[in-house]
């Protein structure tokens, strides 16, 4: 949370990153858009009604549009990676907020628990909702997430290997964990708010509104296939996915 209301203070970079964006979005469709231009060269060049001096004007707009649109183009890729740039420095920048509220062997943890959150969840949301029958899904979807992510060596070693990738894709929006890590090392911050208690602790009735909302979410991708009858336990489903899909 407190990464998140770090961007808010950022008014000057956000400013900046929208412009940014406008440009890039009319580069785009300047470049992509099928326009009067391109109705009047398919009329020249594809008519056989026409002069072979009309077919050859129409090849020759062709021409000079297309070679047009790769300067677009290019001019479109370098504010693509200005803007990405940019939003990579937001980040370090919002990691800053966190960092000194909850000091950065805490960021450290949260960094790598999140990590390990995000690949459980893809692997999670792939095993139940790419099945095509709603009997024996686990009943907390967000607790079988948090038990694959505590459970799962699959996982643990994906997210291993996460922490020590630190190439930066040239558009990529986020940096790598592990350089926000090594960031945050090297402020060496205390951090001001100390607690044991988990993020779930801020909502109330945690447990039963994430079955509540997986419930929801089985009727809405199931439909009458679903069966709450038959939901299983949450640790039940975390273990027969170990059992099934990481035996061996």
């Amino acid at each position: 949370m407190a990464h998140e209301f770090g961007h808010f203070s950022q008014r000057g970079s956000s400013l900046l990153m929208r412009a940014v964006r406008r440009v890039n979005l009319w580069f785009a469709v300047a470049v992509h858009r099928h326009d009067w231009i391109d109705d009047m060269i398919e009329t020249l060049t594809e008519s056989r009604s026409h002069a072979a001096f009309e077919v050859f004007l129409g090849f020759m707009m062709w021409i000079l549009v297309g070679l047009g649109r790769i300067v677009l183009w290019l001019l479109m890729q370098v504010g693509l990676l200005v803007s990405a740039s940019l939003m990579r420095r937001a980040e370090f920048d919002a990691d800053r907020y966190e960092i000194a509220l909850v000091g950065s062997k805490s960021f450290e943890q949260s960094t790598k628990r999140l990590a390990a959150l995000n690949l459980a969840h893809a692997v999670a949301a792939k095993h139940v909702f790419d099945s095509s029958w709603g009997d024996h899904l686990p009943k907390d979807f967000t607790g079988f997430i948090v038990g694959l992510a505590d459970s799962s060596r699959k996982i643990q070693k994906k997210v291993a290997r996460r922490m020590k990738e630190t190439g930066v894709h040239l558009l990529a929006t986020h940096p790598p964990d592990a350089a926000r890590i090594a960031a945050a090392r090297r402020l060496e911050e205390p951090g001001v708010l100390k607690s044991d208690l988990p993020g779930s602790a801020l909502i109330l009735n945690f447990e039963k509104k994430c079955a509540a909302l997986t419930r929801e979410m089985y009727e809405w991708r199931f439909g009458g296939a679903f069966v709450p009858e038959t939901l299983r336990p949450t640790r039940e489903a975390v273990q027969g996915y170990l059992n099934t899909m990481e035996r061996g």
